[in-house]
């Protein structure tokens, strides 16, 4: 159990990197930041 885990949370940030990196290229990471913490219930301020 725990491995699966550790496996899911590697790939949910590893996957997470990889949007972050892709708005930043584009120029467009402070809307992908409003709608990803939109996204999981946090406000952005």
């Amino acid at each position: 159990g725990m491995r699966l885990c550790v496996m899911h949370n590697l790939y949910y940030y590893n996957h997470l990197m990889t949007e972050i990196r892709e708005a930043l290229d584009e120029g467009r990471f402070a809307e992908y930041r409003v709608r990803k913490l939109a996204g999981l219930g946090v406000p952005c301020t």
